[in-house]
């Protein structure tokens, strides 16, 4: 501010000596000069007056960084205030928006999400008390790695594999098999059925706080070092009959082979393909029965018709 006025018995003009640093709110000490217009009959004159200097009324602005999710409280802490100079207390609000639930709280937010961040000055010896607007700041979600190897060849002796893929993340990762006819993966472990090659991939959905990964994908064979064991049919469980609604001819019958062990069934005829069941699991009793289907009515011969093979 610029300071002016002032009264004398004779007409002339007064100067402020302007401050080198703004004083402090209060009373303050100021020089003025007085030069009368009639320079050839009064002297100047030179004194000092007393100015209230009042407080100030700030602007206050958030200044809103780059946040990425660390697991740790993260977001906007540093203000400015024009004038500069406030040395009070100030007192952060953090609030969650939009779908982000954080209800107004002092203390930073932790996870991914979009918040408004308000700083609040109390009163100093220079400032009035003042706010900033709501200021919208993101934390942002955090990218993962996925680390998988797989040793290949594995023979299918070896019945399982142990798939140990992990995330920078700590989340969990999930694994799936190209080829389930090949193997099966249930959690991390991988169920070899039979030999051939499959690839198995390594992904990892993310969460609130963190992406999507990228897959890792593994190439792994299979070799067949085993022999693969005997089946046998048992005996006809349901004869077979022709079923005029859908044209076709069914028979149930009841096979025997190793226990627990899953049986992937072929069949063939000397004409063309019955229908093949597949993936029948023999149990304890080391027995399970499949049903088999031919357009037309073959039931008369089905037996010259129809003949088994099966690997597991």
């Amino acid at each position: 501010s610029t300071l002016s006025g002032g009264s004398a018995s004779v007409t002339g003009s007064f100067a402020f000596t302007e401050p080198a640093t703004t004083p402090n709110a209060g009373t303050a000490a100021q020089g003025v000069t007085f030069t009368p217009d009639a320079t050839v009959n009064y002297n100047n004159a030179t004194t000092t007056t007393n100015v209230k200097v009042l407080k100030a009324d700030p602007t206050v602005t958030v200044t809103v960084g780059s946040y990425t999710y660390t697991g740790s409280s993260q977001g906007p802490t540093a203000y400015t205030t024009n004038p500069t100079g406030y040395t009070g207390t100030a007192t952060w609000s953090y609030v969650g928006t939009g779908s982000t639930t954080y209800p107004a709280s002092t203390t930073l937010p932790t996870e991914a999400g979009t918040y408004t961040a308000t700083v609040s000055l109390d009163v100093d010896s220079n400032f009035k008390a003042a706010s900033s607007s709501a200021t919208a700041f993101t934390i942002a979600k955090a990218d993962q790695t996925i680390t998988f190897t797989l040793t290949s060849p594995v023979a299918r002796s070896a019945g399982t594999v142990n798939l140990t893929g992990t995330s920078n993340s700590g989340l969990t990762v999930n694994f799936a098999s190209s080829d389930t006819e090949v193997a099966t993966v249930s959690g991390s472990t991988l169920t070899l059925i039979k030999g051939g090659t499959i690839t198995v991939t390594a992904s990892q959905a993310g969460n609130n706080n963190y992406n999507a990964a990228t897959d890792v994908s593994q190439s792994l064979t299979i070799t067949d070092d085993s022999t693969p064991p005997t089946l046998a049919m048992l005996r006809v469980v349901s004869a077979a009959a022709y079923n005029s609604g859908t044209d076709s001819t069914s028979v149930t019958v009841e096979f025997t082979g190793e226990p627990n062990k899953t049986y992937q069934i072929a069949c063939c005829t000397d004409l063309v393909t019955w229908s093949a069941p597949a993936g029948y699991s023999t149990g304890a009793t080391g027995t399970f029965q499949a049903t088999f289907t031919k357009a037309g009515n073959v039931a008369a011969d089905w037996k010259a018709r129809l003949f088994f093979c099966a690997t597991y």
